[in-house]
This record gives C-alpha cells, structure tokens and sequence, in this order.
C-alpha cells in the first residue's frame, strides 16, 4: 500500500545502530514519502535529518511543519509508532511516548506531547483529524485528557494494554483508507 493522488503517506524513520541492519543498515532519521512496493533504504528517503531525538517535542513539530508544507492536505492523521508507558511507581507518576534510545532514553512526557499537539493545532489551524498511538499504555484517560486539551474535535486511538512488537496493521488501515 502506499500514496495516492488522494492520500499521502509521509514517515519520519529513526534507526539505532545494531537494531535493524536491513535496506542499508543506515541508522539516521530518514523522510520518506510512501509509495506502494518501496523500500526504506537511501535511495527513497526524501531528506535525511541526521540523528535526531524523537523523545524532544520540537522533533515532533518540526516533522509535521515540514509534511505540510510539502503535502498541505484537507484532513490530517498523526500517528505515532514507539514505546508507550503507563503510570509509573515514581512519584510523580510518568507518563510517556517515543523513547529515543541514543538520547538518554529520553521521551514524550505528557505535557510535552500536549505541548507539541498544540503547536501543531497552530500549524494546520485546525484540530488533527486522527491522533493515533501505535505504542503500549496510551489508551488511558490521561492521554485523551491531555489530547482533548490541544485537539478537542480529534479521534484518538490508542491501546490501554501492551502491544505486540509489530504494531498496527498498516496494510489493512492504509489500503482502507486509500
């Protein structure tokens, strides 16, 4: 499955070194604008960011700043692909998303994301349509709380339990949806 004249499929991709050594091994932040039967090597990545931290929000704002103004679009879904932490045993409580293993192990803590969200209400000037959490723990009423504050009008989607390694099936959504 990939883009359409109607649906363009863009994907921020940060690889650690060791982790996966398949499409060239490369282990950089990579842009790619799906197409259906490609692969995620050097050769269809749109731009190379480098290493970046997927745990800062500003990467977060910059990646969708930077997909609409390649590929303004009427409607608009985030999805974000990482871990996803439930309450923690620490006080205060964590809560958290995108672990970025060559930074610390630094994260999305919740009002970073709920930061981020509303900086990216300001980009598109509307709400995201869709607001999805490919990563564990993020089906809580903390994350739609917190969400509902930045995005009041968009659809979230989460799991409140752990995930399997893969993830989503994006084959099936993305072939629904185009």
């Amino acid at each position: 499955v990939g883009s359409t004249q109607d649906v363009n499929i863009i994907v921020l991709l940060d690889r650690i070194d060791g982790y996966d050594d398949s499409y060239g091994n490369w282990t950089t932040a990579k842009l790619f604008y799906i197409v259906q039967g490609m692969t995620p090597d050097d050769s269809s990545a749109l731009e190379d960011w480098g290493e970046v931290n997927m745990g800062n929000s500003q990467t977060l704002i910059d990646f969708v700043n930077w997909s609409v103004s390649k590929y303004p679009a009427k409607h608009y879904a985030l999805i974000i692909w990482d871990h996803g932490s439930g309450w923690k045993s620490k006080l205060p409580p964590i809560k958290g998303v995108c672990w970025d293993d060559t930074n610390y192990s630094d994260y999305l803590t919740s009002s970073e994301l709920q930061c981020a969200l509303s900086q990216i209400r300001s980009i598109i000037g509307k709400d995201l349509d869709i607001v999805g959490f490919d990563a564990c723990l993020m089906g809580m009423e903390e994350v739609d709380y917190l969400i509902n504050a930045s995005m009041p009008s968009a659809i979230r989607v989460g799991s409140e339990e752990i995930e399997f390694a893969p993830g989503w099936p994006y084959s099936m959504i993305l072939q629904n949806l185009t």
